[in-house]
């Protein structure tokens, strides 16, 4: 199930991006060739980053090897991409919830061994097998981080609207 959202959150990228670059490319003339610079990477930084969500889904979390940019990239390409649809008047409601929960997803990317032990516990955990405490507090304290932050996530996304 996941899986599939992922691969539509992909789609929905895709097409925004298609759609950017045809609005740029009408419009195109030296004054606006920076904002089409920066919008085009940008969006290869999203793109990216939702390749980057549909790889190692063996658990809850992912190795932050999967990324291609630093999570403060991502967070400063989200913030410029959002602005480029909103100018393009290209922000509707199902692209902006989809963009959204993509952009809370960011906190399941941790160090790869710690991604690793995470979903080992968790794999564990549904075959209803017998867990070590101290990893079993590490799970926790990661379930508790992901969900605090992923709310921060989308609240800071929707502050990106405005």
């Amino acid at each position: 199930m996941m899986t599939s959202f992922l691969v539509g959150v992909i789609i929905i990228i895709i097409l925004i991006v298609i759609l950017i670059k045809k609005r740029n490319n009408k419009s195109h003339n030296n004054d606006t060739y920076p904002d089409f610079e920066k919008e085009n990477r940008a969006e290869k930084i999203v793109n990216n980053y939702g390749a980057a969500l549909t790889k190692g889904t063996n658990g809850i979390a992912r190795p932050i090897s999967l990324l291609k940019n630093s999570k403060k990239e991502i967070v400063k390409a989200f913030k410029y991409y959002v602005k480029s649809l909103k100018k393009h008047d290209m922000l509707t409601d199902k692209v902006y919830w989809t963009l959204a929960e993509t952009y809370s997803f960011l906190e399941h990317f941790v160090e790869d061994d710690l991604a690793e032990k995470i979903n080992y516990v968790h794999n564990n955990r549904l075959k209803g097998d017998s867990i070590d405490p101290t990893d079993h507090k590490i799970y926790q304290e990661f379930k508790s981080n992901v969900f605090l932050k992923g709310a921060e996530k989308m609240n800071e996304f929707s502050e990106l609207v405005k």
